[in-house]
Order: C-alpha cells, then structure tokens, then sequence
C-alpha cells in the first residue's frame, strides 16, 4: 500500500515489519478473534507486545485451539539475545541502529 505493487526492498519489508500494527478491532474485523492476539511491533521490539505462541489444528472445517496462548519467556530469552547480538555486532563491525 505505501510503495505501490512492486517487489520490496530489503528496507521496504523492515520498515513494514517495524511498523506492524495488528489491533483488537482489526482482528475482529478481519473474523480472526480468538486465533491471535494482537501485535504491535517496532523498531526496538521485534517481539511486539505479547510474544508467545497459541497453538492451532485445522480440521478440514474450523480451527481448533490445542493449547491457549502461552507467553514467551522474555524476561530471559531477551538478555541473552541483546547479548549475542552486541557480540555479532562488534565482531562483524557492524553499527547497531539507534531505534530511539
């Protein structure tokens, strides 16, 4: 929608990633309510606002929930991958960005 119909670039697709935001009326609008939360993610949170996972079986006619929503374990995933991502960074002189 914001760069017409086209292939994307590489910056078209993380700026469309970064600005994704998936609202409770939008998923009750588009008949998904119940399937997903929603999401909300951005520059500096790739998780978004409720990382975690629902886990959904089709069976030929309905989606049926298997197991309800289970929350990501942030509070100790995301230290170690803030970690391993500053140690990627200066081995590989890479500049992280400033999403501030």
């Amino acid at each position: 929608k914001n760069y017409g119909n086209r292939a994307l670039t590489g910056e078209e697709i993380r700026w469309g990633l970064e600005n994704l935001d998936v609202t409770p009326e939008r998923i009750e609008e588009l008949g998904m309510t119940g399937l997903m939360v929603p999401v909300k993610v951005t520059c500096a949170n790739h998780e978004g606002l409720n990382p975690g996972v629902k886990v959904q079986q089709w069976d030929g006619k309905q989606w049926n929930v298997i197991v309800d929503f289970v929350p990501a374990l942030t509070d100790i995933v995301r230290p170690v991958i803030e970690e391993e991502a500053m140690k990627y960074a200066e081995e590989n002189n890479i500049t992280p960005r400033d999403c501030g």
